[in-house]
């Protein structure tokens, strides 16, 4: 994981393919691991800049704006309920987009 990149752009092409990428049945221990490191080494979450990652159960809704919105510059948005769409942040129309 020390090699992955943070773009948001990136993120998402990768996550197309997240679940043929780990043995099945790895996939909860992977993501513990990852909440372990974000926990540990600063994941982020409020300041503007970095690049963020929100999650939640958005029912294939677009989910609610960040705030403040024009603080974040760099983010992605999933959703933990099936068919899981992802989203990715506008920092110019302040808006997620498909």
């Amino acid at each position: 994981m020390a090699n992955t990149s943070c773009d948001a752009e990136d993120l998402i092409e990768d996550a197309k393919c997240l679940f043929c990428k780990i043995p099945t049945g790895m996939e909860m221990p992977v993501l513990i691991s990852l909440a372990c490191q974000i926990v540990n080494n600063g994941g982020g979450g409020g300041g503007g800049g970095d690049p963020q990652v929100f999650s939640g159960h958005y029912g294939g809704l677009t989910p609610a704006t960040p705030i403040p919105a024009a603080t974040v510059t760099s983010a992605v948005n999933y959703d933990l309920d099936f068919p899981f769409p992802m989203w990715k942040w506008d920092s110019v129309a302040l808006a997620w987009t498909a």
